[in-house]
């Protein structure tokens, strides 16, 4: 599957992550994948009674990067929510 992964994605100029997802250089996450993010790191924080998620279980359980679920992370701090991007 990989290979046909690869070949489909290549044909309309994305890429394939290491955890087999395909992406866009420069194209954003839609709204969908940031609130689902958020949820996640919202689980952890529940189910851990801690501000501090792990944030690398939160990247491989949504298949972002690190970075991602960071930037989502600061965005729930500050705002109490993920903001759309008309709220930005």
């Amino acid at each position: 599957m990989e290979g046909e992964l690869y070949n489909i994605t290549h044909e309309h100029g994305y890429y394939v992550t290491s955890k087999n997802v395909p992406y866009k250089r420069g194209a954003a996450y839609n709204l969908a994948k940031k609130m689902e993010v958020a949820a996640a790191i919202q689980a952890c924080q529940a189910g851990k009674k801690s501000e501090h998620p792990n944030i690398t279980f939160v990247s491989h359980a949504c298949k972002v990067s690190r970075s991602f679920v960071r930037k989502i992370l600061k965005e729930l701090q500050q705002h109490g929510k993920v903001p759309t991007p008309e709220e930005k």
